[in-house]
């Protein structure tokens, strides 16, 4: 697969954006969807350089495992696929615009060799793999774009 780009615009600054996604605690709200979930250490509360985290795509029966290679504060964050079937790079980019952030992630993945992994990889684990991000990028947009809205209308106590 060459590399492969989903991109959301999110109507919050990137000093916001990011502390939110890297903030595990939070993790429930977007690392979850009907194609697969995110799997991150649970001894942790935030991500963290050296941390593996592993990608279950619902359709394949084998896992993804991700190695947090580098973080940039409110920047960047780099992960080599290092497990599993697949290799390549994932990065989480964050935009600074005008209007807040564009979230990117930018994918290169080496398919499998074997054929047989091939095959299954085409079959399910591309689609899989693409609807993840693609849902995961619009699950953060919701949670930070809520959380922004509950803080600008807190609810009147009485």
């Amino acid at each position: 697969m060459p590399e492969k780009r989903f991109m959301e615009e999110i109507m919050a600054p990137p000093s916001y954006v990011f502390p939110m996604v890297r903030d595990l605690r939070t993790a429930n709200m977007w690392a979850l969807n009907q194609w697969g979930q995110l799997l991150f250490p649970t001894d942790a509360a935030f991500m963290n350089v050296g941390q593996e985290v592993i990608l279950n795509l619902f359709k394949l029966k084998e896992t993804i495992i991700l190695y947090i290679r580098r973080i940039v504060e409110n920047q960047t964050m780099e992960f080599e696929i290092f497990g599993g079937f697949l290799e390549g790079d994932i990065q989480w980019i964050f935009h600074e615009r005008p209007y807040g952030t564009l979230f990117e992630i930018s994918a290169t993945v080496l398919p499998p060799v074997s054929f047989s992994k091939k095959m299954k990889w085409n079959m399910n684990g591309k689609k899989s793999f693409e609807g993840f991000f693609t849902d995961m990028l619009l699950k953060v947009k919701s949670a930070v774009e809520g959380s922004l809205a509950s803080q600008a209308n807190p609810v009147p106590t009485y």
